[in-house]
């Protein structure tokens, strides 16, 4: 199988943070180990909201990456003291909202005239986008209909609805904009990977396109090697501890969490000296109060945004895991996936997860035994499941068997295999078009 050279496109790269980054992270590690050499672009100034530069360890060195474009967006990640810059940004490219569904799509103005030199210089074969930043599509779809490059399009969350964005008029302008991207993607690319089944058939219930077979599913998953030391993180707690290690925006919010302990609290349901609460990631001010007073009732120990290898320790040394979805009336919350729960698979941490009662995430959690998933709006039926880990700690039921039939279909390297055999597919495909017409 001659090896090809696949565009990889994330707006998102590191050494910016955070689980949105690790699905091009781990492309990028183990792609050339199955024939595929990949070419990064990513904006220049490594625009996020995280930073992790440790995640960098995990690329080859020799890795071209392409760091162009996007210096505009600077304002967006500004520090809080300077909102002005911000809102600025957003009313000049008002346009780019509308059309385009995000103010993001910047970057693409920013770079489209460099693309060209771009694939001729590295002999792409392919381009293989990842969103969101749903900018990404941007490219693919240019160098698909002005080069005729092969346009991989890869959802790792539905287009259309995303379920953590709280409704807002700015969310109404970008729908329009946003329903673009699908069409484009739906006409152009010349196939589509999600990372779960609802997403594709949502996706395709919105365009009825008759090349249903286009779509593929690949779900994200854990990576081995990043786990194999963290198993003598684990320790035997003085209390019981569970930990959230993540963000909360939007409708992502810990206010059923919070309650759920309270009343389990306050029924007695468990000692208040005996259970320890501990969460890291990014949250706002007011997230950041509410722990404090939930503080008042239990020990909660609040740590911020942390490095991705510590929170894999953090996790590693807990009893229970925590997960919490947004907890809306949205149905593509229903398509969520979330990545996090992959990483609690790897650990063979027990996971308390608040999610919609059906989709893929409760189904994967009951299949592989991964814990309890619960509904996301009651606080009284989470605070009873809390009480049930409680107990099962003091009287020492701790072992949690996980179904390894089910767990070992989510390691990377066999997920990021299938990937690379879909992009030789592809590019064989379109070759073989080409040398028809």
């Amino acid at each position: 199988m001659a090896p090809v050279n696949v565009l990889l496109v994330s707006y998102n790269f590191p050494p910016v943070g955070g689980m949105g980054v690790q699905r091009a992270l781990k492309l990028t590690k183990y792609l050339p180990r199955h024939g595929v050499n990949p070419v990064v672009l990513t904006n220049a100034l490594s625009l996020g909201q995280l930073q992790d530069p440790a995640l960098l360890n995990d690329i080859d060195p020799s890795t071209v990456i392409h760091r162009v474009g996007g210096e505009k967006l600077g304002p967006l990640y500004a520090e809080k003291g300077q909102p002005f810059s911000r809102y600025f940004l957003g009313l000049t490219n008002l346009q780019n909202i509308i059309k385009n569904g995000e103010i993001h799509a910047v970057w693409f103005d920013s770079i489209v005239n460099k693309l060209q030199h771009l694939v001729e210089h590295h002999h792409i074969d392919c381009v293989l986008t990842t969103l969101p930043k749903h900018t990404s599509s941007l490219i693919g779809h240019h160098l698909k209909t002005t080069m005729g490059i092969p346009w991989i399009a890869d959802l790792r969350d539905s287009v259309v609805g995303a379920p953590d964005r709280q409704p807002s008029i700015v969310d109404r302008l970008r729908s329009f904009g946003l329903l673009e991207i699908e069409k484009k993607i739906d006409k152009h690319a010349d196939c589509v990977v999600t990372v779960s089944e609802p997403i594709r058939d949502s996706f395709l219930s919105r365009h009825k396109n008759k090349r249903s077979n286009r779509f593929k599913v690949i779900e994200n998953g854990y990576d081995p090697e990043e786990f194999t030391n963290l198993a003598e993180k684990s320790q035997t707690n003085p209390k019981l501890t569970f930990t959230y290690a993540g963000s909360f925006w939007g409708e992502r919010k810990p206010d059923v969490l919070i309650r759920g302990f309270q009343i389990a609290a306050e029924n007695n349901w468990i000692s208040r000296d005996a259970v320890k609460i501990q969460i890291a990631g990014a949250y706002g001010s007011e997230t950041r109060e509410k722990f404090a007073r939930l503080g008042k009732t239990l020990e909660v120990v609040q740590f911020g945004a942390i490095e991705r290898r510590s929170a894999l320790e953090l996790l590693a040394q807990s009893d229970w895991l925590l997960l919490v979805t947004a907890n809306t009336n949205r149905g593509t919350v229903s398509e969520v996936l979330t990545g996090k729960i992959f990483e609690h698979m790897a650990l063979k941490k027990p996971t308390l997860a608040l999610c919609p009662a059906s989709g893929p995430l409760p189904e994967l959690i009951e299949n592989g035994n991964l814990g309890i998933a619960t509904s996301a709006s009651s606080a009284e039926t989470v605070a009873s499941h809390i009480a049930k880990a409680y107990q099962n700690w003091i009287s020492e039921k701790k072992s949690w068997r996980f179904n390894r039939d089910v767990t070992d279909q989510y390691d990377r390297k066999v997920q990021v295999e299938r990937y690379a055999d879909l992009i030789h597919a592809v590019c064989r495909s379109c070759l073989k078009e080409k040398t028809e017409v």
